[in-house]
């Protein structure tokens, strides 16, 4: 993928080349540099969503660290960056402040800073964000944002001072116009809040989010067996609602941190053993409800008193308790343990992470500088260069008149040093639009044609997982052709086309129509991979032509027919 890095900054700076010698040049340049600083950059994942939805839970998690302070009563008031960080740097909290200061913390200073009260609201109102540094792998090449819940900014904050919510509002803003990627939080069913969130988001991010880089994920899947049994049909529904997410993953954290920490200490299979020694029809009336389990001393055959059952399950969320001894008592150990492991969702989603957006970081971060780029030049296009052109026309005006009563007031009469600079200001400034137009057109063609490029090569990313995940489906040749063509080896044709002995358009055109004709008796999962395959190929045909002279392009009917 470092290869798109490249293309990028190449693209840039042929931007930049595009426009010199125009009033934008300086503007350009300015914002090329930062942009290949940013390429250079992690690539930047917010972790969005209602407040309580889980995203600290989420992060906490995912990091296998307890950094994000979480409760039901808690919420992240400040936006939070965790970090890679060395083993000496590991641990450090850095505090900016919006005067510009920066002070070491320690991690009871960052769970200060969250929860709804005003002098936790105010104190957050002069922090600008926090960065906690970990060592942790998974940050080497991606930056983790935990950020302001988007509940908490409406009703709650809204009993807060219009300043403070500005603040927080703000700050979203601004990430979310930075940020690479976004994991966002929703509730069990579609809100209106999280609709009204992400068109927002997309409004404030200048439209840069779209399905390459918006994962959805419902979370607190264990608040009740309805939603648990249900979940992927809950997560197919706000899927079909919000086009805006590449896919939704249902997830429980706190069942995967809980099971997780029992399983690691041994005390998930003692809790087996434990709850073995109740009788199956006395432990469904126990865990039919919490107070029944923690207080009822009626129920016969159970072994134990229900001070040693509120002992038992003492840290453990009831309806979590509830799904972990149900499942326990269901299956043998090992299935019961895949089961849970399965219900939290977190293999899924990690797995999802990795491909999405760990392995595809780069091509992230490309995609969102290019895009902002291209968000440049066309508000140059569209109305800077016609306010610059009025700014001219007005001085242009002003100065005839000037001339005009020169003209009236004879030759001897001396310029006022005023209009003498607003003169030259006008000689100076002055340029030609519809060269300048033409300049900006052909810089928004090189933009264009990149984002296409990248859009086919995440095309090509989810083809080559889908390719991985379903080996069985091809052949042993297929597979070679296609993890080249896919780009697992590089991206430009040669490398494509390593198992090809010749670039010789034909032979593309006829690798292309194998792939037409998989395509019409292929299954779902392979027509999707071969639809992909007739693509890349067509655009490999497209580049290879470009270099061929007119009449050999036209010698070779299966090249036209391909192309077409």
């Amino acid at each position: 993928m470092s290869q798109l890095i490249q293309i990028s900054k190449e693209c840039l700076s042929q931007v930049a080349a595009y426009l010199s010698k125009t009033p934008w040049e300086q503007e350009i340049k300015t914002k090329v540099s930062g942009m290949k600083m940013e390429l250079k950059r992690p690539c930047l994942i917010a972790v969005c969503g209602e407040a309580r939805s889980g995203k600290s839970t989420l992060i906490n998690t995912f990091l296998k660290a307890d950094l994000a302070k979480t409760g039901i009563t808690e919420t992240t008031a400040t936006l939070t960056f965790f970090k890679y960080g060395s083993d000496k740097k590991d641990g450090t909290v850095i505090c900016h402040w919006t005067n510009g200061k920066e002070t070491i913390e320690k991690m009871a200073f960052v769970h200060s800073m969250q929860g709804y009260k005003e002098v936790i609201m105010k104190k957050a109102a002069t922090i600008s964000y926090i960065e906690i540094f970990i060592n942790n792998p998974h940050l080497k090449n991606v930056t983790l944002v935990d950020t302001p819940g988007t509940g908490s900014l409406v009703p709650i904050h809204k009993r807060n001072s219009k300043a403070l919510t500005h603040h927080n509002l703000s700050d979203s803003a601004d990430l979310t116009y930075k940020a690479n990627a976004i994991i966002y939080l929703l509730g069990h069913v579609g809100k209106i809040l999280d609709r009204d969130f992400i068109n927002n988001f997309n409004i404030l991010n200048r439209s840069i989010a779209h399905p390459m880089n918006v994962i959805g994920v419902i979370s607190k899947i264990d608040r009740s067996p309805n939603i648990l049994n249900n979940r992927w049909n809950f997560a197919r529904d706000v899927l079909d609602k919000f086009p805006e997410l590449n896919t939704v993953i249902p997830i429980s954290a706190l069942l995967e941190k809980t099971v997780r920490t029992l399983e690691a200490s041994g005390e998930l299979s003692a809790l087996r053993q434990w709850l073995s020694r109740i009788p199956k029809g006395t432990l469904e009336e126990l865990l039919e409800e919490r107070e029944f389990f923690d207080d009822d001393e009626t129920l016969d055959g159970c072994p134990y008193t229900p001070a040693q059952r509120r002992e038992k399950r003492s840290g453990i969320q009831w309806t979590i308790f509830q799904m972990i001894a149900r499942t326990l008592m269901s299956y043998d150990y090992s299935k019961a343990l895949s089961l849970l492991n399965e219900y939290a969702g977190f293999e899924k989603l990690c797995k999802v992470l990795k491909i999405h957006f760990f392995e595809r970081d780069q091509l992230l971060k490309c995609n969102h500088i290019i895009s902002q780029m291209h968000k440049e030049l066309m508000q140059i296009y569209l109305y800077k260069l016609h306010l610059k052109k009025k700014k001219i026309m007005m001085r242009k005006a002003k100065i005839q008149k000037f001339n005009m009563l020169m003209n009236d007031l004879g030759a001897n009469y001396k310029m006022p040093g005023e209009m003498v600079k607003l003169i030259k200001e006008s000689k100076k400034n002055d340029f030609n639009e519809q060269e300048v137009k033409n300049k900006i057109a052909s810089a928004l063609n090189q933009v264009e044609t990149v984002l296409d490029e990248l859009a086919a090569c995440n095309n090509d990313f989810s083809a080559l997982q889908l390719l991985n995940d379903n080996r069985c489906d091809f052949t042993g040749e297929e597979l070679t052709e296609l993890t080249n063509l896919f780009g697992q080896y590089g991206l430009n044709p040669r490398e494509r086309l390593d198992h090809l002995s010749t670039l010789d358009p034909n032979v593309i055109a006829q690798r292309q129509f194998y792939w037409q004709a998989q395509e019409k008796v292929a299954r779902r999962t392979k027509r999707i991979v071969a639809e992909q395959a007739i693509s890349r190929y067509a655009r490999i045909l497209r580049t290879t032509l470009e270099d061929l002279d007119p009449e050999t392009q036209l010698s070779s009917p299966l090249v036209s027919m391909a192309t077409n």
